[in-house]
């Protein structure tokens, strides 16, 4: 669900996201808005956070 919802943000490359570990990892464009990154997690119910 998550997944599919990211790899929709133009500019993403690939996503993998894990709901047991509540993580999600994408590897995309460098001029990607992150704020669409985390919109399309919110449409899953879901919030995010950026991790270094």
């Amino acid at each position: 669900m998550v997944r599919k919802a990211l790899l929709k943000v133009e500019g993403v490359k690939s996503a993998k996201a894990s709901l047991k570990d509540k993580i999600a990892k994408v590897e995309c464009e460098e001029n990607i808005i992150e704020e669409r990154l985390l919109e399309a997690i919110k449409t899953m119910g879901y919030s995010g956070v950026f991790v270094p």
